[in-house]
């Protein structure tokens, strides 16, 4: 009989022992899982900033496609203009000659008609 409160505390004490062991392995647990937790965020937060980088390229390159292309449009627009500009110098030099000829031939009919007054 003196034996069974001597056992029922050993049996309270590895009850015990055996709670403090739980809690301990649940503390252990949950300090990996908030670790865990924190690791996962960060991932988390590097993806959604690659993310908006990767948002801010597309961006950036919709930009540039439109200003390539407008750049194409200004660029066909003076290729025209440079088209028209020589067109344009040819038919002035044009003009030019056959002034140049029309202005001989009064002279030539000028002297013609000297000499004829002449004679």
């Amino acid at each position: 009989a003196a034996a069974e409160p001597q056992r029922a505390k050993c049996m309270a004490d590895e009850l015990e022992a055996a709670q403090r062991a739980h809690r301990e392995e649940l503390d252990t647990k949950r300090q990996e899982h908030a670790a865990e937790l924190e690791t996962l965020r960060a991932e988390l937060n590097a993806l959604r900033h690659q993310l908006d980088l990767k948002r801010e390229s597309e961006e950036m390159c919709q930009i540039a496609k439109a200003k390539t292309t407008e750049l194409e449009a200004e660029l066909a627009a003076a290729k025209q203009m440079t088209v028209e500009a020589a067109d344009s110098s040819i038919h002035a030099k044009q003009l030019e000659e056959a002034l140049e000829r029309q202005q001989q031939d009064a002279a030539k009919a000028v002297k013609k008609v000297e000499e004829e007054l002449r004679r």
